[in-house]
């Protein structure tokens, strides 16, 4: 897709401009390497050195046409080594080494193309030149032969006579003379047009290229080369308008009108000789006597013949000599060192280096100490050590899956891996117990705690064991939702007496994992929970289930998670990275170690690893009643293949980093 407005027209091959264009626009779809045509423009993109591959695939990019007069290339410098000596070194500045160093090779390679092209000029006009005498001559040469055959078949033709045959030959050799002033005569008329009609003089083709011998004309030529190539080296430095350009203008043209009145001239001592070649051949084949009438057509078909032999021949070889002195044609320069980054000249290195490392030492500093003094929220593993006693049980790293039930629909994956390692160590708590009751919790909401129950019982589940998991948020009932069941009866019902046990127990789409759902939002949640209902209910579902999961509200909101802490095994007190504040945490941690709570540990959750294999991320949230509400993501990643993954890892700018630390 293309536009543009008020466009100046260029003809980058003339180098010309051709108006302007008051508006422009083209929106087509064209693959790598296609010509892009318009009546305007011709160009196509080519994908070379992997810039096309899959990165790319969908990604927008652009380039502009520059505008002409606003192109100035890089200003080069140049100075002689040694003073007398023909070395030269020339240089470049700019922003980009790589872009300089690339300038400066292309500038050296097409000053010897240039100069090559500059030698095999006149080499190639050359060989035109032949090239289109041979075909001209190969035409009457293929002929005069078939002419010559035929005759000869149809005619019986008798052997010369002696004093017929003496004067054949030198009849043959004022042909030989003769066919040399005719290659002459299209050389000098081939060299008057060119030099009349071609701006190019550079190319044009010596006397001495045929082997016509011609000082005069050869000496005029040669000055005219030697002008013209003075006047383009001016070009370079002065305007075209300059007088020096002028002045050479002026003797380039009084050059040519001497070179065309030399040729004039030569052409017209050559017609002479001609003549005077044709008038001796004509006398010399009067003496040719008492011949048949079919001997003497024999006779100047194979004169005919021999003529137009003699000229192809000789353009033959001065076609050959061309083509090698053209392969032969080097450079007569060379380059010697291809250009490398000397010095760097902006910014001042030394001076920069200084400041930067001045900088380095107190901005650092300043910034963890301020950063460090703001931060209140938990953000490592030793923050939470100080703070407590309680053992860490593990961690869980950071999810990307749009699922909130990750190890049930990725079970390879890598925050499934931690919950496996969850399991595992919570069978330390187990004291050689089948079963066992886990109750899940955290200081504040938003935290992660019902993300860790849900995938914590699916996680058992999956290992064969009979799975129960407790909504006990009975304030805002919303566990349910992620299973795709009904919250019609639950706990607040059963502990209400309004049903029996097997009425609140549904069955997951996992098979061993049920669920018991909060049911509808009572009036009374803590007295209903200190019932004696509650006492029943755990006492009958440790009979059904290997593990129990209790979702329990925050302890830092409500008193509902200590009232069921008596009914579990072990305890989780869910802290999540960069979120859980450090006073709260400590204060509720405080607490738990004066009431002497036993088996509880610490889960660290949403642990984020930007710069190792891991990148996965989870959304999950609800509000919580009473006036205040929460949502939480969690998240890791494992990489490298041994894990189903297909999230894109995520780099982290380096401000990021130091914004974590």
């Amino acid at each position: 897709k293309t536009r543009g407005e008020n466009l100046e027209l260029f003809i980058y091959r003339t180098k010309e401009k051709k108006g302007m264009l008051p508006e422009f626009e083209l929106e087509k779809e064209f693959k790598v390497g296609q010509w892009v045509e318009s009546p305007y423009f011709r160009f196509k993109i080519l994908g070379e050195n992997g810039l096309f591959d899959n990165s790319v695939i969908g990604q927008n990019y652009f380039f502009i046409f520059n505008n002409v007069d606003e192109m100035e290339p890089p200003a080069i410098e140049y100075e002689q080594v040694i003073e007398g000596a023909s070395v030269v070194k020339y240089s470049t500045e700019g922003n980009s080494i790589s872009k300089m160093v690339a300038y400066l090779n292309e500038v050296a390679k097409a000053y010897i193309k240039r100069e090559i092209e500059n030698k095999n000029r006149t080499s190639i006009n050359t060989i035109n030149f032949i090239d289109e005498q041979l075909r001209i001559i190969s035409d009457s040469l293929a002929q005069t032969e078939r002419q010559l055959l035929e005759f000869r078949r149809n005619n019986n033709v008798l052997d010369l006579e002696i004093q017929s045959e003496d004067i054949l030959k030198d009849v043959l050799s004022l042909d030989n003379q003769k066919t040399l002033l005719m290659v002459k005569l299209k050389y000098y008329n081939y060299l008057k047009d060119y030099i009349s009609k071609s701006k190019d003089l550079k190319g044009v083709v010596a006397p001495a290229t045929l082997g016509i011998e011609d000082p005069l004309l050869s000496q005029l030529i040669t000055q005219l080369i030697a002008l013209i190539e003075e006047r383009d080296a001016l070009m370079f430095t002065a305007n075209a308008k300059s007088p020096l350009i002028d002045d050479l203008n002026r003797k380039i043209e009084k050059l040519k009108k001497t070179i065309i009145e030399s040729i004039d001239n030569v052409v017209y001592a050559t017609n002479i000789s001609l003549r005077d070649l044709e008038s001796r051949i004509s006398t010399k084949s009067t003496k040719i006597v008492n011949l048949p009438q079919t001997q003497l057509q024999l006779l100047n078909l194979e004169r005919k013949y021999k003529i137009n032999e003699n000229i192809y021949t000789f353009f033959l070889e001065k076609q050959s000599e061309a083509q090698i002195a053209k392969a032969a044609t080097v450079s007569e320069n060379e380059i010697v060192d291809p250009p490398t980054m000397v010095e760097q000249k902006k910014p001042k290195k030394k001076q920069n280096l200084s400041i930067a490392l001045l900088l380095g030492l107190l901005f650092p500093v300043g910034f963890v100490f301020v950063k460090e003094m703001l931060n209140d929220r938990i953000i490592d593993r030793q923050e939470v050590e100080r703070n407590t006693n309680m053992p860490i049980i593990g961690h869980i790293i950071h999810n990307t899956k749009k699922s909130s039930i990750v190890v049930k629909d990725f079970p390879k994956s890598a925050i499934s891996e931690s919950f496996r390692a969850i399991r595992t160590n919570l069978q330390y708590y187990s004291e050689g117990k089948d079963k066992q009751t886990i109750l899940v919790t955290s200081s504040v909401v938003g935290e992660g705690k019902t993300f860790v129950s849900m995938n914590l019982a699916s996680i058992f589940a999956l290992n064969g064991k009979k799975t129960l998991l407790m909504g006990f948020d009975l304030r805002k009932p919303k566990i349910y939702q992620d299973f795709g069941l009904i919250n019609i009866s639950g706990i607040s019902t059963y502990l209400s007496n309004k049903c029996d046990i097997n009425e609140i127990i549904q069955h997951t789409s996992l098979e061993y994992l049920d669920l018991v759902s909060a049911g509808p939002v009572p009036p009374n949640p803590s007295e209903l929970i200190a019932s004696e209902r509650t006492d029943l209910l755990f006492a009958k579902l440790r009979e059904m289930y290997d593990y129990i999961i209790i979702d329990s509200p925050p302890l830092g909101i409500v008193t509902d998670a200590y009232l069921l802490m008596k009914y579990s095994d072990a305890k989780l007190f869910v802290v999540r990275q960069a979120y859980t504040l450090k006073k709260v945490f400590s204060s509720i941690a405080k607490e738990i170690e004066r009431n002497k709570i036993d088996h509880i540990s610490v889960l660290i959750n949403d642990i984020k690893v930007e710069d190792s294999y891991y990148g996965y991320s989870y959304g999950y949230g609800y509000g919580y009643g009473y006036g205040y509400g929460y949502g939480y993501g969690y998240g890791y990643g494992y990489g490298h293949g041994y894990y189903d993954e297909s999230a894109e890892k995520k780099k982290t700018s380096v401000l990021n980093r130091l914004l974590k630390i």
